[in-house]
């Protein structure tokens, strides 16, 4: 398992560009967000594209934390809202996607 911190600017009007959905790890820790998809253009591939692997985002990873909180419904609050975000990429092959919610686009 790779654990790592993202800090992101997202500048107003910008979306970070990303498509989450809700799932449960095996491990039978809290839900998260798991990335299900990277626009070309948003924050996130922009920061993708001045970073080295194993340190860029990507389909799969799931997201912890994001500005120190860890539940689901402040997750999504801080990623739409916030504009500067620390989140916490955990990537587990183990991460079991249990859809709770459609595909959720993120500003």
């Amino acid at each position: 398992m790779l654990v790592f911190d993202v800090e992101l600017k997202k500048p107003p009007g910008k979306r970070l560009g990303v498509e989450l959905v809700l799932a449960q790890p095996a491990s039978g820790r809290e839900k998260c967000l798991v990335v299900e998809s990277i626009t070309d253009g948003g924050v996130v591939d922009v920061w993708n594209r001045s970073r080295y692997p194993p340190q860029r985002i990507k389909k799969g990873d799931a997201i912890t934390r994001v500005n120190g909180a860890a539940d689901i419904s402040s997750l999504a609050s801080e990623l739409r809202s916030a504009e500067t975000l620390r989140v916490t990429i955990q990537r587990d092959e183990q991460v079991a996607t249990d859809v709770a919610h459609p595909r959720a686009a993120l500003a």
